[in-house]
């Protein structure tokens, strides 16, 4: 059995939610990644057997958001591509898969990664709407389902975390902050815990910038108005907002 290694590795700086990228197309981000990676490994796109690519928010305007990258990109079509969707664990999944092709013999070079923009991800009219005005049901309010015009009209974020298991067997599942509450009372987690991991991630992000590690591991990517961590911010203490949940330590995060 083959041996798998990684030889390049790059990603696109990481903007917030209707930021500085909102206006990037995902698979446009995903194109820039591609051709940065194998620039970086020295590979021409040719050589490349199969790109495989995790995304969560998959579309009408992303099908197959895998082999439209690489078609932005510019590289050969006859190279195969594939999406995947394992929600949080798809960004590990592509790797896995990647390699069991390889240690299979089925490849000899993959392109693996993950690509997302919340900023683009979709409002849609379901299939039902083709049944007439209002379709066959509804969905209860505060999960996705938007009245307007009298249609029902969807946000495709809120929308997923409802539907990633079958209604009919668990119910409409709440929302993500009630999850966050019963993983913090289970595992003991407080706020000031929650609290501290954030301002301890958020340091490490400015002194990675200061270094200019994450330059070596981004690839540079034009949009208007960048945005970098706020420096100021870091402080040895912390005022925590204002609890909006039932008081959940994990949840209040801001």
């Amino acid at each position: 059995m083959k041996e798998v290694v990684v030889i390049s590795a790059v990603r696109t700086p990481v903007g917030r939610y209707m930021g500085a990228l909102r206006t990037v197309e995902a698979y446009d981000l995903a194109a820039l990644v591609l051709n940065e990676a194998i620039k970086r490994a020295n590979v021409e796109p040719y050589q490349v057997d199969e790109v495989i690519l995790g995304q969560s928010y998959q579309n009408g305007e992303y099908v197959n958001i895998a082999r439209m990258a690489l078609l932005k990109a510019g590289w050969p079509e006859g190279i195969p591509g594939v999406t995947l969707d394992r929600r949080c664990c798809t960004g590990l999944d592509v790797v896995r898969f990647a390699a069991a092709l390889i240690r299979s013999n089925q490849a000899e070079i993959v392109v693996a990664g993950g690509v997302e923009s919340m900023s683009n991800a979709e409002f849609y009219l379901p299939g039902n709407i083709k049944w007439g005005v209002g379709g066959s049901k509804g969905m209860p309010r505060g999960h996705g389902d938007l009245s307007i015009w009298g249609l029902r009209f969807y946000d495709r974020i809120q929308r997923a975390r409802v539907m990633t298991q079958p209604e009919d067997r668990y119910g409409v599942l709440p929302s993500m902050m009630s999850w966050a509450e019963t993983a913090a009372k289970e595992e003991n987690i407080t706020r000031e815990a929650c609290d501290q991991w954030s301002l301890e991630s958020h340091q490490k992000a400015c002194k990675a910038m200061e270094a200019a590690n994450s330059r070596r591991r981004s690839s540079p990517c034009r949009f208007p108005s960048p945005r970098v961590p706020r420096r100021s911010w870091i402080k040895t203490k912390i005022p925590g907002p204002t609890p909006h949940w039932r008081g959940s330590a994990a949840s209040n995060r801001y």
